[in-house]
């Protein structure tokens, strides 16, 4: 058996940052007796989560169930605007670990919004990136995944985003059918440039593989894009 590894594998840089910086919040704040949490998983890898907790970061499911003067770290896949709001009510210590390449979609659609444009994001609507970012985009917005749902969209200047770790193919076919189709349309690529990489490299290893052995967490969206192509 000849086992072979994919050229780009591993965390990408903005989950390293996020383990780094938490890693960081747990030292400086050994001896101060404040609680750390984070609200949802910091990434999708248990096993990094697990080993966090063991250090004393827990996970909430909302702001809600931070304590009062608590740190909270904000987890890779960012948090829509109402939650840092939310947080400053609560006098939380927020400790911002989103993926530089998240806030940039932050920044685009919430200036998108405020020009009065409708806000198209491409990707899974249940997942915590979106729901992100739809929290930055105002009220004029819709998450679309396939071109049934390309079709539905009907605003004549839309500006289109997608959530960084959708295939560069979707994203292709959802774009050049709203291009054709409406008559303004501002499509800024936001697929973050590691999980592109990553996907080639996966793309190119089944071709000349037998079988292929993807190594990551079920919850994750880079994960099951990784095991589709495979």
């Amino acid at each position: 058996m000849r086992i072979k590894r994919a050229t780009h594998s591993g965390f990408c840089f903005g989950v390293t940052e996020a383990i780094r910086l938490t890693e960081k919040i747990i030292e400086v704040n050994r001896d101060s007796g404040k609680k750390i949490h984070t609200c949802g998983p910091l990434i999708h890898n248990k096993s990094v989560t697990d080993e966090l907790e063991k250090q004393g970061v827990s996970i909430v499911k909302d702001v809600g169930d931070a304590e009062l003067g608590s740190v909270v770290i904000v987890r890779c896949h960012g948090e829509p605007e109402q939650f840092y709001i939310d947080s400053k009510k609560r006098e939380l210590d927020i400790v911002d670990a989103t993926c530089p390449f998240v806030s940039r979609i932050h920044k685009i659609v919430q200036d998108a919004s405020l020009k009065g444009r409708h806000i198209v994001v491409i990707g899974d609507q249940n997942h915590p990136e979106v729901r992100g970012i739809v929290g930055w985009a105002g009220e004029k917005y819709q998450v679309i995944n396939n071109l049934e749902m390309a079709r539905m969209v009907v605003d004549d200047h839309i500006t289109v985003v997608a959530q960084t770790t959708i295939t560069g193919d979707l994203w292709d076919s959802i774009t050049e059918y709203l291009t054709k189709e409406i008559k303004d349309v501002i499509a800024l690529r936001t697929i973050c440039n590691a999980t592109k990489e990553r996907q080639n490299s996966c793309r190119e290893l089944a071709k000349e593989s037998d079988l292929m052995v993807v190594i990551g967490d079920w919850n994750s969206a880079n994960s099951k894009k990784l095991l589709e192509i495979a």
